[in-house]
């Protein structure tokens, strides 16, 4: 996934993270009081995400609305999944249910919103044994084609269950 040759076939999804990544500070600037302020840290951070996700289901046609709300899910998992005091101590758990309960939610989120996107990327891939898939919607390998291809040895060789693919996907986009 990140030998050379593989990172050379992204040069067009860091090409468009690059596009977004200025159109965001262009947009930010003109909007600002004195016209000139940005938030170029948060901006960055955002072009890398836009990176990763292309890297991660090899989707090169997403509207920067979906990216923006796959973004705000994947910064509330973050949020509800932090280290906390029942972790260490579990006889305190009763105690913090509605954080679990919130987790569990979030989690649920997350399925429902990266769950299309590994749809999606399988129906390509169908697509694709006839004819290979369009390079403007489509790149040529992501991490989610190895993954789709694993079997697991423990279970009889089966290939990961949706939220299986679901939390590897979040792993590397976070």
């Amino acid at each position: 996934m990140l030998s050379t040759s593989r990172l050379r076939e992204f040069r067009h999804a860091r090409m468009r993270a690059m596009d977004r990544f200025v159109a965001r500070m262009r947009a930010e600037a003109a909007a600002s009081p004195d016209g000139a302020s940005v938030w170029v840290l948060r901006n960055a951070r955002f072009a890398v995400f836009c990176i990763l996700l292309d890297m991660t289901f090899g989707l090169l046609d997403l509207p920067e609305e979906h990216i923006v709300r796959i973004d705000a899910v994947m910064k509330r998992v973050l949020l509800a999944v932090g280290v906390r005091m029942d972790d260490y101590l579990p006889f305190l758990r009763p105690f913090f249910w509605r954080h679990q309960r919130r987790a569990l939610a979030v989690r649920r989120e997350q399925v429902d919103t990266l769950l299309p996107l590994i749809d999606r990327r399988r129906s390509i891939l169908r697509g694709a044994a006839s004819s290979p898939p369009d390079p403007a919607v489509a790149a040529p390998f992501s991490y989610l084609d190895s993954l789709l291809d694993l079997r697991v040895e423990g279970r009889g060789g089966a290939a990961p269950t949706d939220d299986e693919l679901v939390t590897l996907c979040a792993e590397l986009i976070n």
